[in-house]
């Protein structure tokens, strides 16, 4: 009855939430470093790069690498790149988009034990970790080109 009384008010479809929030769980700190990993893309930028962001749940280290394309052909050597410094994590938290979608990607984490963990489709705040580095990211970027500076030079 109130399911049919909300489907048929107007002004609850106009002015109601499209997604209602997912009910926010806590999870567990890993008890070392570079065990649960999250990625995520930034941009495109100007350039029309991509930074591929890599944050450690555990110390909530950052990693960026500059990418051109957000294709698994071109992250994939790119993390290998970060777990050849680093080690390889247990599992890696990333959103439903391209790359990590495909059977590359999933493949690819497979192959190295690595398991993967999707956040829920149209709620970024479930990958928080990166989304909350992406804000300081951004005013930096964003900083470098109001003063003329490379932004390239922001991610050292």
């Amino acid at each position: 009855m109130v399911k049919n009384t909300i489907e048929r008010c107007v002004a609850c479809q106009a002015f109601g939430r499209a997604n209602a929030p997912e009910p926010i769980a806590t999870t567990n700190m890993p008890k070392h470093p570079w065990r649960v990993l999250y990625v995520d893309f930034y941009g495109p930028l100007p350039s029309n790069d991509y930074l591929l962001v890599v944050i450690d749940r555990y110390p909530r280290f950052p990693d960026v690498e500059i990418v051109r394309f957000t294709k698994a052909s071109v992250v994939i050597p790119k993390l290998d790149k970060i777990f050849a410094v680093h080690g390889i994590p247990e599992v890696l938290k990333s959103d439903n988009g391209p790359p990590f979608d495909g059977d590359e990607y999933k493949q690819y984490l497979k192959s190295l034990g690595i398991k993967p963990e999707f956040s829920t489709p149209l709620w970024p705040q479930c990958n928080a970790q990166v989304e909350i580095f992406m804000q300081p990211l951004g005013k930096a970027l964003k900083t470098a080109k109001i003063e003329g500076r490379p932004w390239k030079q922001e991610l050292n």
